[in-house]
Formats: C-alpha cells, sequence, structure tokens
C-alpha cells in the first residue's frame, strides 16, 4: 500500500487508511482472479490501475492482453501496448471496480452500490448514504445518464458533497455547459466527475 501511494499520490492518499486497505485489497483479488501472483505483478497493476484507469480489465486492446499474460511476461506484454492505447482507457476510466470487490461484480440489487459507497463516501453513514438514493435516482434522470453503477457512484457523489444547492446555476454556472442537450451522455459524466474533483479533490 506504501508503494502505491507513492507511485500515484493522486489517488490513495486522498482516501483514509482503511478504504485504502479495501482498494489494495480489491484491486490484489482482481489481479489474482487473472492468474497473477506476483507481488512485483501487484505493484505493477496497482500502479496502471489507480493512474489510468481501474476497469483496464473491460478495455477492448488491454483486457485480452490481461487476460493472456502471465506473472513472468507481464512487463513485455504491457510494453507492447500503444499511447493511443493507454488514452482510450484513460478516457473511458470508471473507479468503480477500484471500489468493488470482484465477488460483487454483477451482483443484484444494492449491495455493488452499497460497497462503492463504503469506499467513497467514507465520512457518511450507512443511513445516510440509503436516505441519498432517491436524490441521487433523480440527479441521474436530470443529467440523462442512464443507469450505470459508475453514473449512480458520480451522481452520489456529487449529492452528497454539493448538498441542497447543487442545482443552483448561480453558484454553480458551469451546469448550464453540463445540462446542454449538445453534450452526449458519456462525455457529461466525465464532465460532471471531473468538476467534483477539482472542486472537492474526491474520487467519485
Amino acid at each position: 500500500m506504501e508503494y502505491l501511494c507513492e507511485a500515484v499520490p493522486a489517488y490513495l492518499p486522498l482516501f483514509p487508511a482503511p478504504q485504502r486497505k479495501v482498494i489494495v485489497r480489491n484491486i490484489i483479488a482482481r489481479a489474482r482472479a487473472f492468474g497473477f501472483e506476483w507481488e512485483s505483478s501487484f505493484g505493477l497493476l496497482g500502479d496502471l490501475v489507480l493512474s489510468v484507469a481501474p476497469n483496464l480489465w473491460s478495455d477492448p486492446r488491454i483486457g485480452p492482453l490481461l487476460h493472456a499474460a502471465r506473472d513472468s511476461d507481464l512487463q513485455f506484454q504491457l510494453a507492447t501496448l500503444s499511447q493511443d492505447d493507454w488514452n482510450r482507457a484513460e478516457a473511458r476510466r470508471s473507479d468503480v471496480l477500484a471500489w468493488l470487490p470482484p465477488a460483487l461484480d454483477g451482483a443484484a440489487g444494492w449491495a455493488p452500490a452499497d460497497a462503492c459507497l463504503d469506499v467513497m463516501l467514507w465520512d457518511s453513514s450507512k443511513d445516510c448514504r440509503v436516505a441519498l438514493r432517491g436524490d441521487v435516482a433523480r440527479a441521474m434522470s436530470d443529467f440523462g445518464l442512464g443507469n450505470s453503477l459508475d453514473a449512480f457512484c458520480v451522481c452520489a457523489g456529487w449529492v452528497h458533497l454539493y448538498g441542497p444547492d447543487r442545482m443552483d446555476e448561480r453558484r454553480h454556472p458551469w451546469l448550464r455547459d453540463i445540462l446542454s442537450p449538445a453534450m452526449a451522455g458519456p462525455v457529461r459524466l466525465a464532465a460532471l466527475r471531473a468538476r467534483v474533483m477539482l472542486d472537492h479533490a474526491r474520487r467519485v
């Protein structure tokens, strides 16, 4: 964990120690699910996952490469990727897989969302996070973001961190751009995530 805090200072140090442990545990569990066992592989993949995209596994080029790679040739295989590959993965970044245990991938109900919010909204109680659900659903609809877990987490951060005045365009004039019909849903989601991070130095 200390290595990843130093290697990716813009990520793990933003979380309290208990949440850091959960993130590192999830990264190692996902690496093991793909057959990796070496500590050096965990460190390398952890660095890439946090600095580029926790959802590297789902990238159409990088995912199959990680599926096929072994501990002994991981560095070589990664070296075959182009800068375009890394840029594409970063543009599609979602932090959900850093917060979600692999055992909950695709699970029904509130369990995946609750697991993510336990990490992401560490400064709120379980009861408060449950109470946010209605407001988060409305925010997802207002922003036209669909019903993905990624959109839920971004909107939960938005609702929690900006409070009751979150839709006040006088306080947040940048909302006009994000709510513009000309902005496509994926771009709007990325813009909202970036804005929350800029204003609050929080990963959502």
